[in-house]
Parts: C-alpha cells; sequence; structure tokens
C-alpha cells in the first residue's frame, strides 16, 4: 500500500461515520425533524364564521400571537389571512392571499413572507418553513377547561364524563365505568370515542356569555362543568 493510500483511508472511514451518525440523529426526539403532515387541508372544515374566514390558528397555540384564518375554497379557490400579534384578530375581514395544495402541503406568501403549512391533525399545523407549529382556537385554554372537572348530565346527577390530559375518557353511570377516548375535532367540537359501542360521537362545547367554557350537548342531552 502506497503512503498515500494509508492518509486516504482514515478519512473515508471518518467520512462513512459521520453520515452514519446524521441519520442516527435525524429523527431522534428533540431533534427538528419535521411531522408527518397526516391531514390533507382540501378535507379540513374551516369552521367559518358569518364573514367566510374560518377559526384562527394561533402560533403555539397561544392568544395573541401570530395567527391566521382560512377562508374556505369556492370553486376550487381559497384564501388564508395571517395577523400579527400586534394587529390582533379583530380585522376578520382583511384580504387573504391564495394558497395552493400540493401533496398534503398549504403554500403561500404573506407580507413578504412564505409559509409551507402541514398538518398534523385536526388541530394542530406546523410551517416547514419557520418551524412554527400553530394550533386551533385558543388551545390551551380549551384543553384546561375541558380537564378542569366532570361533566354532569343536568338531568340526571349520576350520569357524568371526565376527559383527561391524556386523552382519555371515561363516562360515569352510577356505580359503573366506561372509558374511552376524546379529543379537539374543532375549537367548539369534542369528538369521543366510546368503547361499548365502538363509535366516535361528537359533542357541541357550551360557552358562556364571556366564551369560557361551560359545558357541552350531545343528541339533545346537556352536561355542564362541575369543578
Amino acid at each position: 500500500m502506497k503512503y498515500k493510500d494509508y492518509l486516504i483511508l482514515p478519512v473515508f472511514i471518518m467520512s462513512l461515520l459521520f453520515a452514519s451518525c446524521k441519520l442516527l440523529t435525524a429523527g431522534a426526539p428533540g431533534s427538528s425533524a419535521v411531522p408527518d403532515a397526516e391531514l390533507d387541508p382540501e378535507e379540513i372544515s374551516w369552521g367559518c364564521d358569518e364573514n367566510g374566514y374560518g377559526e384562527y390558528w394561533y402560533a403555539n397555540g397561544t392568544r395573541g400571537s401570530e395567527c391566521f384564518s382560512v377562508v374556505s375554497g369556492k370553486n376550487g379557490a381559497g384564501e388564508i389571512c395571517f395577523y400579527s400579534s400586534s394587529k390582533g384578530t379583530s380585522d376578520a375581514g382583511a384580504k387573504g392571499v391564495c394558497y395552493t395544495v400540493d401533496d398534503m402541503h398549504m403554500s403561500c406568501s404573506s407580507g413578504g413572507r412564505s409559509y409551507d403549512l402541514i398538518f398534523v391533525d385536526e388541530m394542530t399545523a406546523y410551517d416547514t418553513i419557520s418551524g412554527v407549529y400553530y394550533q386551533r382556537a385558543d388551545y390551551n385554554v380549551l384543553l384546561n377547561a375541558i380537564t378542569s372537572g366532570k361533566f354532569v348530565n343536568k338531568d340526571n346527577p349520576n350520569d357524568w364524563y371526565v376527559f383527561k390530559s391524556t386523552g382519555k375518557s371515561i363516562e360515569y353511570f352510577g356505580d359503573m365505568a366506561f372509558p374511552g377516548r376524546w379529543r379537539l375535532a374543532t375549537s367548539d367540537t369534542i369528538s369521543v370515542y366510546d368503547n361499548r359501542s365502538k363509535e366516535t360521537f361528537s359533542f357541541s362545547i357550551i360557552f358562556g356569555g364571556a366564551g369560557q367554557l361551560q359545558g357541552f350537548s350531545f343528541d339533545g342531552v346537556e352536561y355542564y362543568l362541575n369543578t
């Protein structure tokens, strides 16, 4: 073996080790790996208001941060509008910009900035360009309210629900307990999977005059929060 070969071989081995380390750490917990797109934007119900614009999606789920709202596509066209924390969310009629959807990515440019949004679920979006997560409505406020106590049937106090932050739900009926699973489907809807019937049901959230969560209704039955 020539002298120069002794120099090349260690360099080649080190390059292989470096490449292996990059592959091993690319998807490691705590890394900056991009999450998978789980939901096609064209299948999302935006919960549009009377002006046609949807609910607000807040950066990091915090009201007052940057947020965006979407108007449903009409005749194949839709618009998205971004708001800064300084502007707030009072100007829901502001003109949006058109977005495009390709391979489950929603892309647009607004205010000189480009966005490439993917949706992890019905409540969570991720911008692959900035690395910012957006959560629908004031997610943390809703989550804390839903998991803060039990929801009692107003006509039958022996019937109540408990929703845990782990995504588990329990319906208590007298001495019996029936486990299930729950998630926020929209900012005013809870989706509950019943282990007994193997069905998923939609519960409508009841808000008070100040916008605070008071309870939910299902099939004409109302349950109110009892902390």
